[in-house]
């Protein structure tokens, strides 16, 4: 995938969140409560990330260890389950874990791409992993934006502008790569 394609994906991943908190919020009052702890979801999400991890982990295990990259690619589903019966808040934190992904890969695009105003770039995609990491960690922080955001409308149009200009700035970035 290219850095453009790659870029305008995670666009679309913003601004399905902008409208999932402009629109759904509003639409479905009580979603603050059901979609933090949606577990269906959170689960396909969470395979998707955890997929990519192993992927990205599989190269780390050269020479020696590469005869335990089995143990990598059992570990995926085996987590996938122990996530689900475990975990609080699932969707939450996988939805942080995709954007602490997505982030890392388009910082390396972008590197690779050679981006004019990399630095801005980077800048942006390191706010947004930022921005997962806090999902992954307090993940009723979102809970609380989304109760806020359907109970006030000044929260509610603050919070889908702040995540449209992030989708803003990664189209207009994909087009000058």
């Amino acid at each position: 995938m290219s850095f453009a394609q790659g870029s305008l994906l995670y666009a679309c991943l913003l601004g399905l969140a902008a409208v999932g908190i402009g629109y759904g919020t509003r639409r479905w009052p009580d979603l603050w409560r059901r979609l933090p702890r949606e577990r269906a979801a959170g689960v396909v999400v969470g395979v998707v990330c955890l997929a990519w991890s192993a992927q990205l982990a599989l190269p780390m295990l050269e020479g020696g260890l590469a005869k335990y990259r089995y143990v990598i690619k059992a570990l995926v589903p085996v987590t996938a389950v122990l996530a689900y019966l475990h975990l609080n808040y699932l969707f939450t934190r996988a939805l942080g874990g995709l954007l602490v992904l997505g982030a890392t890969w388009l910082l390396h695009a972008a590197f690779v791409a050679n981006l004019p105003g990399r630095p801005l770039f980077s800048l942006a995609c390191y706010g947004i992993a930022l921005t997962g990491m806090v999902l992954i960690a307090a993940p009723w922080l979102f809970r609380d934006l989304l109760k806020r955001a359907a109970e006030s409308r000044p929260w509610r149009l603050s919070a889908a502008a702040c995540v449209a200009a992030a989708c803003l700035f990664f189209v207009a970035f994909s087009l000058l790569g």
